[in-house]
Formats: C-alpha cells, structure tokens, sequence
C-alpha cells in the first residue's frame, strides 16, 4: 500500500500555489492512518511561490513542526525522522516513541503547530472487514476467472485493489542486474468484488491480493482531486485506509 501514498506526496509536492496578492507561506500536509502500517508516516512542507523540482524539496520540509495525533484513547506525539526510503528519500514525522494503534471505526485527530500557523484535521477509518474469497492459502485452476469479494462495512468511501502476481527474474535496466519481482496490478470500485484474470490466464504460483478501504477523506483527493481534504489551515490530505490481505495459490 505504499506506492498509493507515494503517488499521493508526489502529487501533493508538484502543486503550484500562484496568486495575484502577494505570496504567503503555508503548509501542506500528507497523510494515510492505516492498519497496515508498522508506523504511521506524516509528511509535511511548506507551500512555494511557481513550479518547483520535486528533487529539491527538502529545503521545503518542516523539521520543526510540533505534530500530534490523537484518539479518545490515545494521544500520540510524532517526530522528525530521516527517512532512507528510496522511493521518498529525505525526512518524515513518524510515531517513532509509542506507536499509534490504528483501528476501525474509530476518528483521529491530527494538530500540526509550525510557524506558518496551526494546522488541524480528523479522519475516521474504515470499518475492519476481511476478504472472504479467494480464501489463505488456498489452491485454485489456472483457467479460473476468480471473483474477489470482501465484506462490505460502513465507513468505506471505495476501495483500492492491488494484485501481485508471482514473482518473477527480471532484468532491471537501473541497476544492471536480474532482480526478483511481483508485478503489480490496481483498480478501485465502489463495490465489494472485482473479477481476477478477466483478461489473461492468471499465473501459476503465489499471489498477493491486498484490499484498502479509504475513508472519504482520501477517496476525495486521489479520485476527486480536491486539494484539501480532511484539514483546516492548510493544504494537502489527512486520511485513512482499513486494509486485509489474502495469499493463494495457482496450480
């Protein structure tokens, strides 16, 4: 489920904020509570006057926020960490003291203090559900067209579907050298089933099929392409994602 949020930081590092008056700084912010992080990321950056080289933005990151999110029953501070991820190299704020519970159902409220201002969010994840069909571990026919399904909770905006196929040796051109990889297919729906190898003949061997229920919050910004989304105070997104995961096989 990372590679959605990086497409959502990239979208949100190559806003352009013009306007006739002059120019005042202020902070965007991404974020995506889930279940299924080990920790919870927030990246936060200041706004820039024109277009600017998303490879330059570190000069742009808030590394003095104060940054808090909370439930009823926690309140959990972040704090800068350098972040050494190749997709997103630089620096993110990370529960990295006690770590955020994220569960379903439940709101969390976001306070961000920088000196550009205060800036505020809430979200509520997702019910918790699990993917009925196909089932763990389980073995099925290559010529099978398998119709995924998973339980329908409230608090579901859509659902965003990944489908990773067996891995494979590939050649990869960046590094000069074979690697092994899952090749990655996704699609969202507002329904609770979606039909897997309509198209082709799935492949023999261990699929992944990962099933992220995003809250209104984040449906509204990577499918509706509002710009703010879930914050008062500033721009960017502050969401969340119920996510389950199943593995089977293909003979």
């Amino acid at each position: 489920m990372k590679s959605i949020l990086y497409i959502l930081l990239l979208l949100l590092l190559s806003c352009e904020y013009l306007t006739d008056a002059a120019f005042t700084r202020e902070v965007s912010v991404a974020c995506v509570l889930s279940n299924y992080y080990e920790r919870q990321e927030i990246y936060i950056y200041y706004t820039s006057e024109g277009a600017q080289n998303i490879r330059n933005r570190d000069s742009l990151f808030v590394k003095d926020a104060g940054v808090e999110v909370s439930s009823l029953s926690q309140n959990i501070p972040f704090y800068l960490n350098k972040n050494y991820n190749d997709e997103h190299p630089g620096w993110v704020y990370k529960d990295s003291g006690h770590k955020l519970k994220v569960s379903g159902g439940t709101t969390y409220r976001l306070n961000i203090k920088t000196d550009a201002g205060t800036v505020s969010g809430a979200t509520t994840v997702p019910d918790s559900f699990t993917i009925v069909f196909p089932r763990p571990g389980e073995y099925y026919e290559p010529e099978s067209i398998l119709t995924a399904e998973w339980e329908r909770k409230p608090g579901a905006a859509i659902y965003f579907v990944e489908h990773l196929t067996p891995p494979d040796t590939v050649f990869s051109y960046r590094t000069g050298k074979y690697e092994v990889r899952r090749f990655l297919s996704n699609f969202s729906t507002t329904g609770n089933a979606f039909a897997l190898g309509e198209n082709s003949v799935l492949k023999k061997g261990n699929h992944i099929l990962r099933v992220m229920a995003c809250d209104i919050n984040l449906k509204r910004h990577l499918f509706d392409d509002i710009d703010i989304s879930g914050l008062k105070g500033g721009y960017g997104y502050f969401g969340s994602a119920y996510v389950d995961t199943v593995s089977f096989f293909i003979k």
